[in-house]
């Protein structure tokens, strides 16, 4: 008897973990591909609740990429944005700001180009 109330109370603890862990698991929202001499990559994506909204960019031959990003969030009857720029080399992530800490919807955008030519891949990921 005491055996099968630990066993449950075990499966009950992994359950939970299981839950938990998926709910911090990030999701593509968005993903853009271009490629030639200063290829440009524009995606856009939308997310229900996000807690954060990143962006990764990658290209072959690695090289400095450039652009910008906006997100536009609502929450209630309200709505905010935030935009910025982003440089670097790819690989690059850059964590995007919400403009609201919970907000109820947001729309992310970003745009980049390549310093030369290649292949260039844009993702926008929610959580």
């Amino acid at each position: 008897m005491r055996f099968k109330i630990l066993a449950a109370a075990a499966v009950a603890a992994l359950l939970s973990l299981v839950a938990t862990s998926s709910a911090f698991a990030w999701t593509t929202i968005a993903s853009e591909t271009a490629q030639g001499d200063y290829a440009v990559a524009v995606a856009a994506g939308n997310a229900d609740h996000p807690s954060q909204i990143k962006v990764r960019i990658k290209s072959r031959p690695h090289q400095k990429v450039s652009g910008s990003w906006d997100v536009v969030c609502s929450r209630g009857f309200g709505a905010g944005t935030k935009t910025g720029s982003l440089s670097g080399y790819t690989n690059l992530t850059k964590t995007l700001r919400l403009p609201y800490a919970h907000p109820d919807s947001c729309t992310a955008s970003v745009s980049a180009q390549l310093s030369g030519g290649g292949f260039l891949k844009v993702k926008i990921l929610a959580r």
